[in-house]
């Protein structure tokens, strides 16, 4: 791109304009078919949505004074910054509009509200609220939507409900926002209560209100309800949707159906590896580690894609089901099979099986050997077994490193006085939480 100083006449700018975007007045722009522009007395506007972030920028360093940009400009720049997941920098172009005094509309809000739910700020929000309010904008079904949103995501459901409360008119995302919100919130007899409502007002669910739902059951072990929501679904013709099928595997697993999970697992036309490794975690929060294994084998003959979630549902599988030379094979192969790294999941679900089973040694092998530095929950899992076997020279060890990682973990020092006194044993004075004598090591 051309360069001028910032001395040079209009004729000059409107000349760089030309060549840069092949046209100046009312001519067609053949370089740029969505670029428009008009002159008036005082300015050149450009508007162009869709000008790259270079040329805007080197316009305004070149001519500050003449450059302006369209509100409609400023709503998609906003909205490319939040579907490019630059929240913070969204949040930052809108206050950056508010100092503009550019005249903001649905879409402005819609986008910044979207950016604030993604980062979890909500004073950043509540501020945004207040702005909606004085811009009278509060009642359109858009931006209440967004509110609702927003305030579920920080974690302020009863602000959330305000809203939607106060909403005049409501459509299936705001209902949906809603019963999604309650189930985020931890309160999934809402969530029902609300679906309910939303069936009895008349309005049609969709996919995202099935899941919703449905999540709703699994977090109360609802299994009528459940069941029912499930014959809806199939009177909608929606069954064969592969996310639904994966919430519905869920459901019937969490509430304790672990037939009905499979009849939907085997009736599904395709299995991707989302509902393998459901199926197989199904069968390891049951405590039925052979058939998981068993599935595990007819998923690689069906020659499913395996991945990092597969090793977890099949290391939890050994492990409620006891199977250690089953979960060391598990993680052996992990690399040298199947080419998967593993993670701390996966080594600290391994020393969980080690050490419920009684092969402390193994635990504190494995925990030694882990590529990746062991965190608090490996140490308190392996202090865990300690306490079970009653093993007090690696309690202590594992009660010092987890304090070194979290000094104000309280059940560390539970477990600890727990091994000490099976032995009899008291090197330090209970008192005392931060008495640097109350490891010995």
């Amino acid at each position: 791109m051309n360069s001028i100083s910032k001395k040079e006449d209009r004729a000059t700018l409107e000349t760089f304009v030309r060549n840069s975007f092949g046209v100046v007045g009312s001519q067609a722009n053949v370089r740029y078919p969505d670029f428009k522009h008009k002159k008036t007395q005082d300015a050149l506007w450009i508007e162009n949505p869709y000008t790259p972030d270079w040329v805007i920028a080197e316009l305004s360093a070149m001519a500050s004074h003449t450059i302006q940009q369209s509100a409609f400009s400023w709503n998609v720049r906003l909205e490319k910054l939040v579907k490019d997941g630059q929240h913070m920098k969204a949040i930052n172009y809108f206050r950056h509009m508010e100092a503009e005094r550019v005249s903001m509309d649905t879409f402005t809000f819609v986008s910044v509200l979207n950016a604030c739910a993604h980062l979890r700020t909500l004073n950043e929000g509540r501020r945004i609220h207040a702005k909606i309010i004085q811009s009278g904008f509060e009642c359109h079904i858009f931006v209440g939507n967004g509110l609702i949103n927003m305030y579920a995501k920080c974690g302020s459901i009863v602000e959330a409900r305000r809203v939607f409360n106060n909403m005049v008119a409501r459509d299936v995302v705001s209902w949906n926002a809603m019963v999604v919100g309650y189930v985020k919130c931890g309160d999934g007899l809402k969530a029902l209560e609300l679906f309910l409502r939303m069936r009895q007002g008349g309005v049609e669910p969709n996919t995202i209100t099935f899941v919703g739902s449905l999540n709703a059951c699994a977090s109360l072990a609802a299994l009528e309800q459940g069941r029912l929501i499930h014959e809806q679904i199939r009177q909608m013709g929606l069954e064969s949707d592969p996310f639904l099928e994966c919430c519905l595997i869920d459901m019937y697993t969490k509430c304790g159906s672990i037939t009905d999970a499979r009849k939907v697992f085997d009736n599904m036309g395709s299995h991707n590896v989302v509902p393998w490794n459901a199926m197989i975690l199904g069968y390891a929060l049951h405590g039925l580690g052979k058939e998981a294994l068993r599935l595990f084998d007819q998923m690689c003959k069906a020659g499913a894609e395996i991945n990092s979630s597969t090793f977890v549902s099949l290391l939890t599988a050994c492990n409620h089901g006891g199977l250690v030379d089953e979960g060391e094979y598990c993680l052996e192969s992990m690399n040298a099979v199947y080419g998967i790294e593993a993670n701390l999941k996966h080594y600290s679900s391994l020393v969980d099986l080690l050490g419920r089973c009684g092969h402390l040694g193994g635990a504190e092998d494995m925990v030694t050997k882990m590529w990746c530095q062991p965190d608090h929950l490996v140490w308190m899992t392996l202090l865990s077994a300690c306490n079970t076997h009653g093993n007090m020279r690696l309690g202590e060890k594992a009660a010092k490193r987890l304090l070194q990682l979290d000094p104000e973990n309280t059940a560390a020092y539970v477990l600890l006085s727990n091994i000490y006194g099976t032995f009899g044993v008291w090197p330090y004075q209970p008192h005392s939480k931060n008495n640097e004598n109350m490891i010995c090591t």
